[in-house]
């Protein structure tokens, strides 16, 4: 086993903490440029953690990460993982209610040119559609 093994494996955790952090600060203000980042940052932090997983399986299993190290990574996947739901629920929400604002508009616009065209026949029974 390299003496170096152990100081790869921390190394990359820190680097998997990192970019986990930085994650989890983007998704603070989950706008769709913030959350394309955090997924590039996520997708930085599995590499690295696997990456992790290959050095402790060269060593036979005699690696291992700190506790610490484990426990924030942990910890950060587990408030990444809201924050993303939250995001997408938010979106979701958006989402609904603008297409429920543009079928609003939709039917204002089609009941306003239909009280036009009553206006302009007077003298005519006003229609009524049936569907």
């Amino acid at each position: 086993m390299s003496g170096a093994a152990p100081e790869r494996a921390e190394e990359l955790m820190a680097q998997v903490r990192e970019l986990l952090g930085h994650a989890r600060e983007l998704l603070q203000d989950p706008d769709p440029q913030n959350i394309d980042s955090s997924c590039s940052d996520l997708l930085s932090a599995f590499e690295s953690l696997t990456n992790v997983q290959s050095v402790i399986a060269e060593s036979g299993g005699k690696v291992r990460c700190s506790a610490e190290s484990a426990a924030i990574v942990r910890n950060d996947v587990n408030v990444i993982s809201r924050l993303l739901e939250s995001a997408a629920s938010f979106h979701s929400n958006l989402l609904h209610r603008m297409l429920e604002a543009s079928r609003a508009l939709e039917a204002s616009r089609s009941s306003d040119a239909n009280s036009v065209a009553l206006a302009q026949n007077p003298g005519r029974a006003p229609l009524t559609l049936t569907i």
